[in-house]
C-alpha cells in the first residue's frame, strides 16, 4: 500500500502536457530533463511516485515527490534541475513564450512586422524583445509615496504582442484588454 501524497500533482494545462510529452520523447534534451518529464506525465496519468520513478529509469520516489512539489510551484521550469541554474530555464521560458505567440498569431490570423517591415506570423522572441526595448516606465512619487506609474512609448505593435501573450504579460505593462 502506498503512502498518501502530501503534495499531489496539480492538473496539467494542455500546453504543459504538450511540452512534457515532447521533452519525454526527445533525443536531444538532457537525460535528466527527459526523466523528469516522464515522471510528471506518469504521475499525471495516476501512477504512484514509486511507479513514476521506475518508469523513468530511476529508483527514488522521494525525488519524484520533490519534483511534483517544485512543479506545482514553478511549472515547467521544474524539469530543469536546480543546480543547473539560469540559462536552461531562460531558454525554456523563451521557447514557451515564442511558441505561445506564434500559436496565437496563427489562430487569429494576425501578424507582426519583422526587421524589414514585412508582416509575419513567426517572429522570434529575440525580435519581440528588441521591439520592446524603447518602452519606459515613469514613476512619479511625492513624499516617498508612488503617486502614479505610466508606461511610455507603447505602440500598436506592442499592444498586439501583449494582447496575444495574455493578461500576465500585459499586466507587467499596466495594459488591460
Amino acid at each position: 500500500m502506498t503512502r498518501r501524497q502530501k503534495d499531489p500533482l496539480r492538473a496539467l494545462t494542455e500546453e504543459e502536457r504538450s511540452w512534457l510529452e515532447r521533452i519525454s520523447r526527445s533525443q536531444n534534451e538532457p537525460a535528466s530533463h527527459v526523466a523528469r518529464a516522464k515522471q510528471l506525465l506518469a504521475v499525471a496519468a495516476g501512477d504512484s511516485y514509486t511507479e513514476a520513478a521506475r518508469k523513468s529509469g530511476r529508483k527514488s520516489n522521494d525525488t519524484v515527490a520533490q519534483l511534483v512539489s517544485r512543479f506545482n510551484q514553478d511549472g515547467l521550469s521544474a524539469v530543469v534541475p536546480q543546480h543547473e541554474g539560469g540559462p536552461q530555464v531562460k531558454v525554456l521560458v523563451y521557447a514557451l513564450a515564442e511558441r505561445k505567440l506564434r500559436q496565437k498569431l496563427a489562430e487569429t490570423g494576425e501578424t507582426v512586422l519583422n526587421q524589414v517591415g514585412k508582416p509575419i506570423q513567426t517572429p522570434t522572441m529575440r525580435w519581440i524583445f528588441q521591439v520592446f526595448e524603447g518602452i519606459d516606465l515613469l514613476i512619479v512619487s511625492q513624499n516617498g509615496q508612488v503617486v502614479s506609474r505610466q508606461v511610455l512609448n507603447i505602440k500598436k505593435e506592442h499592444l498586439t504582442a501583449l494582447r496575444l501573450l495574455g493578461p500576465p504579460v500585459a499586466n507587467c505593462y499596466n495594459v488591460d484588454f
